[in-house]
This record gives C-alpha cells, sequence and structure tokens, in this order.
C-alpha cells in the first residue's frame, strides 16, 4: 500500500474542521472516513499530528528546506520512519497548508533573536517577547545567544555551533548561570553538559514551542 499523496482530501479535512488540530480524536476519526481503505496514510497522518508537525508547519508563512529536514528528522526519530517516508508526509503538509518554500536557512521564527539574525538569516523575533514564565527576562543578551544557538544547533554542523559558543566569553560559566536561573523557573537545568557538547533537553524545546502557541493565540 501506498500513501496517497493528493492533497484534496486532506484539504477538506482543514477546511470543513478549522480548528481540527486541537481535537486528535476527531481528527483520528476523520481518517476512517477520508482514507477507509490506507491503513499506512491513517498511520502516517496521526504520527505526523502526535509529532505536532501539522501544527508546526501552519504557523509558518515559508518554509526552508532546513526546517523541512528539522520537521522530517523529528518524524523520523520519532517513529522510526524511513527518509523517503517522512519527507512525503511533511512535503504533504506544507502543500495542503499553502506554504512557499524558501531558501533561507530557517523560517521558524519563534527561536531567533535580534543579534543573531545575520547569522541565521531569519525574520527577528525577540525569543524573551514569547516567554510568559519570565524566564527569558533574567538572561543576558549573550546568555540568550547560547540558547538560541543551541536550538539551532540540529540544523547545522557541529562544529559551526561550537564556533558560535566558543566566541561568547566564559560560556561554560554562562551556562551554569543558565541552569540555575531555570532551575527556579522550570525545576531544573535546560542545558545538558555532562556530555562533550552541551545541548537544550527537548522537554524544554517543547515548553518554548507551546509558548509560541500561545503567543500567537494572543
Amino acid at each position: 500500500m501506498m500513501l496517497d499523496l493528493r492533497t484534496d482530501l486532506l484539504s477538506q479535512i482543514i477546511s470543513n474542521y478549522p480548528n481540527i488540530l486541537d481535537d486528535f480524536k476527531l481528527f483520528r476519526a476523520l481518517l476512517m472516513d477520508y482514507y477507509p481503505n490506507n491503513k499506512l496514510m491513517r498511520n502516517v497522518l496521526i504520527s505526523s499530528f502526535e509529532e505536532q508537525i501539522p501544527h508546526d508547519i501552519s504557523l509558518l508563512k515559508q518554509c526552508s528546506s532546513i526546517e523541512k529536514k528539522r520537521l522530517v528528522k523529528r518524524l523520523m526519530d520519532g517513529y522510526g520512519y524511513g527518509t523517503p517516508l517522512a519527507s512525503q508526509v511533511v512535503e504533504l503538509w506544507v502543500s495542503v497548508y499553502g506554504v512557499k518554500e524558501t531558501e533561507t536557512e530557517s523560517n521558524l521564527s519563534l527561536f531567533s533573536n535580534n543579534h543573531l539574525t545575520e547569522k541565521t538569516n531569519v525574520e527577528a523575533k525577540p525569543i524573551d517577547s514569547i516567554d510568559n514564565t519570565g524566564f527569558f527576562n533574567q538572561l543576558t543578551s549573550e546568555e540568550k545567544s547560547i540558547i538560541v544557538t543551541l536550538l539551532y544547533s540540529d540544523n547545522q554542523p557541529v562544529s559551526t555551533t561550537q564556533k558560535q559558543i566558543c566566541a561568547i566569553p566564559d560560556y561554560k560559566k554562562k551556562i551554569k548561570r543558565i541552569n540555575e536561573i531555570s532551575a527556579n523557573v522550570y525545576g531544573g537545568p535546560v542545558i545538558d553538559n555532562n556530555y562533550e557538547w552541551p545541548f537544550l533537553h527537548d522537554s524544554f524545546k517543547n515548553v518554548l514551542r507551546q509558548q509560541y502557541y500561545e503567543y500567537r493565540k494572543s
């Protein structure tokens, strides 16, 4: 069985149920009606829904190749799909939402910051403007730089990330301070520094996505 890559059926669901992304049970039920004989199609769409692929795409005006790769990787890591299958699902959602394709490095601008805009070539949206916890208000601009750089680290070579962070004076002390502040706000560290190279916890990334979602709704 193959994927049904036509956009008309999925577009009908989105058009007839504009708030469908807030109702997983309804979405799953509708797939039985629209794809009754295609179990593979139902499964991959449900998987993408659970990984918030359509949600993230629906927030975009443009989508770069790097952003697509990030979404594809999320689907592959979450469900073990091969690259071709995961790519087809992401492309389908991009088409359904009519998101324009661009060659900029990233268009998920919720993770961008003014002083990093020149490096990442994205629209500037200060990260503290989406924060509803007050966490980022306690950070210096350089500490915000560390978080934003690590958020982009999945989309660029490790060497590039290392150069960007090492260019920040006393970055290890700044990471320690970030985690001390986050312990009071989130109950634990947001950066894991126990490995060869620091990285952001996925749970913190999910918090930022939710904050961005609330920010867009307001």
